[in-house]
């Protein structure tokens, strides 16, 4: 019983696995025979979408328009003037597409059915879309029952009644006057880079419309440039004039020149503001010239140009963004998809900006250190444990020239983060000087010394007396030191050591009319005759001191104002005395 079963169930079975195949394979050879319909066999080859369009336009290339007729569905036309309309319809068909259309015949169907996939009635087709300014007509194709029983693809008799208004919006008038139909129709047949002749005649006319127009707007800005009385504006109009005269009368051109001058590819730049476009970027640039130079201007100004390459920098930059956004803006208007041109450059700009993360930052390093200015090329520079005079500071590297005529280039990144200390921003140099005099030294003639190289600090022309002091600070194991301090009012090293120069050998004959002399950390053996401690000199100081003391104008710890401006002034620098000429020699 259970068998019989099994073989009752698997007999259902395989007679309904029998059944649904034969559904499912009747299912799908319905389609396939629907759509291999054979195509008509047309002599004229309007059997299918494109080849119908193909034979048209080759036909009527031929200048065979009584032929070309045979592709339009002139059945809305009385009979009795189909025989002379027919062919000026199919001329003026063929001119309007050839004006205004680059056709994709890849789009259209090669199926005797047409694309039925298009949204459109299975018996029509789209060839193309006509635009214009304020409009637009559809150009379709129908399949049309002949008396002979084919079904064939011609241009619908909707389409045919609107190729009188489409040639009226298109056609060249002013050619028309001067020259014959056929003349017009050779010219629209010659094609240069893809352009007919039509056009490019259009094109000629045109650009001497604009050239005239240009050289009017020109010779005027000539006349009114050097007549502004603002020498800004002056540079400024001089600067973007060439560019927005072209802007201007681009625009005068655009809105005169009928849009049936130019074939559909000029209409389509049109449309998408080419010309515009280009022009305002090309004033931006002008612009972004003009600012830079004013900026370096000002730099050269105040002796600044380390900041030269930061503001060619900076310029290039506004210019590469001013591309991009004008091509994005262009792209945009032409249809293209920006969102995903968009998303592309932002791919592309990580994988650079990870590529050269380096460089980014020595070159953010360079923007930081001209922004900023805490060097100048040329300064005189102390970084880390190193000392040298900046020769440049680049996009990548910054150099340095070294004391010993070294040049060392370190990235712009890791200079900036370096401690700088910069020696060209001194607005004065410390001059420092511990003196050691001998321990025979007497204190009147220390009160002496203390005195007299105050006097001269504050008497020197090239010393700051504010900040300047003289003090016996101690006793060494050979000497009395006294300390120098001041500020010499120089900023150049070769002047400032001049300065010094000369205050050293005054500080010598100061100490030699004390009556002393320098010490030195050796021992000595004192001799009678010996001429580091002249007696008679010592006596001559204290006794100065002594004349101090009785008039009351002995050694205090602070000078008042009045000791410190009596000198002022009266000492010379350079020294009268110092002569440049070599000594003699013996």
């Amino acid at each position: 019983m259970i068998s019989n079963s099994i073989l009752r169930v698997l007999t259902a079975m395989t007679a309904l696995v029998f059944v649904t195949g034969g559904v499912v394979a009747g299912a799908a050879v319905t389609p396939t025979e629907t759509t291999s319909a054979a195509v008509p066999d047309d002599p004229l080859g309007r059997g299918t979408p494109r080849s119908s369009v193909e034979k048209f336009l080759a036909t009527a290339h031929d200048g065979n328009y009584a032929l070309a007729a045979d592709y339009l569905d002139l059945s809305d036309l009385p009979a009795d003037v189909r025989a002379s309309q027919g062919p000026r319809l199919a001329r003026q068909l063929w001119f309007v597409l050839e004006r205004q259309v680059k056709t994709d015949f890849s789009a259209l169907s090669i199926s005797p059915l047409g694309d039925l996939t298009d949204g459109l009635p299975p018996n029509r087709e789209q060839l193309t879309r006509l635009d214009w300014s304020g409009g637009y007509a559809d150009v379709d194709l129908a399949r049309v029952r002949e008396p002979d029983g084919f079904e064939l693809w011609k241009i619908s008799s909707r389409s045919v009644g609107s190729i009188p208004m489409l040639y009226d919006r298109f056609r060249v008038r002013m050619a028309e006057y001067f020259v014959q139909e056929t003349t017009v129709d050779s010219l629209l047949k010659t094609r240069v880079l893809g352009l007919s002749g039509v056009t490019w005649v259009s094109l000629a006319f045109a650009l001497g419309f604009w050239a005239i127009l240009a050289f009017v707007f020109f010779r005027l800005a000539r006349w009114l440039i050097p007549r502004m009385r603002s020498s800004f504006a002056r540079r400024l109009v001089t600067t973007i004039h060439v560019p927005v005269i072209a802007l201007l009368v681009t625009g005068i051109v655009r809105a005169l020149l009928p849009q049936r001058l130019v074939a559909g590819e000029i209409t389509v730049l049109f449309r998408a503001q080419t010309m515009f476009i280009v022009v305002v970027v090309w004033i931006l640039f002008r612009v972004v010239d003009f600012a830079a130079q004013q900026a370096r201007a000002r730099l050269l100004a105040r002796d600044e140009d380390s900041g030269f390459s930061l503001i060619d920098l900076l310029r290039r930059i506004a210019k590469v963004v001013l591309v991009l956004m004008g091509s994005v803006l262009w792209l945009d208007n032409m249809g293209f998809s920006v969102t995903t041109i968009l998303a592309s450059l932002g791919v592309i700009g990580l994988a650079v900006g990870l590529a050269s993360k380096n460089f980014i930052e020595d070159l953010i390093g360079a923007m930081t250190l001209h922004a900023t200015g805490v060097v100048k090329r040329n300064e005189s520079i102390r970084f880390g444990e190193q000392r040298g005079f900046v020769e440049d500071i680049g996009l990548r590297m910054t150099t340095i020239r070294t004391a010993n005529r070294t040049l060392i280039t370190l990235p712009n990144s890791a200079f900036a983060a370096m401690q700088i200390e910069n020696f060209g921003r001194r607005d004065k140099i410390v001059f420092q000087c511990k003196l050691g005099v001998r321990c025979e030294t007497t204190p009147n003639q220390l009160r002496y010394l203390l005195v007299e190289l105050r006097n001269l600090l504050y008497a020197h022309p090239k010393v700051g007396s504010d900040e300047a002091r003289v003090r016996f600070t101690g006793f060494g194991a050979s000497s009395l030191d006294l300390d120098l301090f001041c500020f010499v009012g120089e900023t150049d090293n070769a002047k400032y050591l001049a300065v010094v120069e000369e205050l050293n050998l005054r500080i010598m004959d100061i100490v030699a009319r004390a009556g002393t002399s320098f010490a030195y950390p050796s021992q000595m053996s004192y001799t009678e005759g010996n001429s580091g401690y002249d007696e008679a000199l010592a006596r001559k100081a204290e006794a100065e001191v002594r004349r101090w003391r009785g008039q009351e104008q002995f050694y205090r710890q602070h000078f008042s104002d009045e000791a410190v401006s009596e000198p002022a002034g009266k000492s010379k620098f350079p020294d009268p005395g110092a002569t440049d000429e070599q000594p003699p020699s013996n």
